[in-house]
């Protein structure tokens, strides 16, 4: 099988963990408009993107592309059928489970046939923005920064509170950090048009809004 993706050096390390099967081999491209080159490959990951939005990729279908899409939708995109969405926010595709979300109008038969040959384990969730873990982990952070400013704590004693009462591999704000602020709050941002339990606390707002 060919597996062509676009990927910066961080992102193209966590994708080559899953290994492929007898036979297959990767091709890395350094930007979408390559993908038309390759049409005769099995499957295309388009890791670079970062939202809002998705490209056209209506030029290699029917193949699928899996597209790092965490806050934009499929539905809301009007993305071509050959789309499905994965979560390569930071630190998520290292995982052993690959979270994807698509809907039966977008290739969903097509997208299991293909990750079943892979013999990659995925779940597939619903097409909502944040999937699942990264709603999660965004709530998580925004508490954190609620905490914070309300004086509760500092960073690293709240990261290690967290790391050892829950047993997380990172502490909020070091998630923070390996994801970025600004993808957290552009998920948290989206998520509270749908309820204002997802309000931002406005220390993330404060942070977010120093010079880097």
């Amino acid at each position: 099988m060919k597996i062509v993706y676009c990927a910066n050096e961080a992102t193209s390390r966590e994708l080559l963990s899953h290994e492929l099967p007898p036979g297959g081999h990767w091709v890395q491209v350094h930007a979408i408009d390559q993908f038309r080159q390759h049409r005769d490959a099995d499957l295309f990951l388009d890791l670079e993107n970062d939202d809002p939005g998705l490209p056209d990729y209506k030029a290699i279908s029917p193949t699928i592309v899996l597209v790092n899409a965490v806050t934009t939708t499929l539905q809301s995109s009007g993305a071509s059928t050959n789309v499905c969405r994965i979560n390569a926010w930071p630190g998520m595709l290292i995982k052993p489970i690959l979270e994807i979300a698509t809907t039966e109008q977008h290739s969903r038969a097509a997208l299991e046939h293909t990750l079943t040959a892979l013999q990659w384990k995925y779940s597939i969730v619903p097409d909502i923005a944040g999937f699942v873990s990264a709603r999660i982990i965004s709530m998580i952070i925004n508490e954190a920064y609620f905490a914070l400013g309300e004086g509760v704590s500092g960073k690293e004693n709240i990261d290690i509170a967290m790391k050892t009462g829950t047993n997380y591999p990172y502490g909020p704000f070091e998630w923070a950090k390996k994801i970025g602020l600004r993808r957290v709050h552009q998920l948290l941002f989206q998520m509270q048009k749908e309820n204002d339990r997802y309000s931002i606390a406005p220390a993330l707002l404060k942070e977010l809004e120093q010079p880097a």
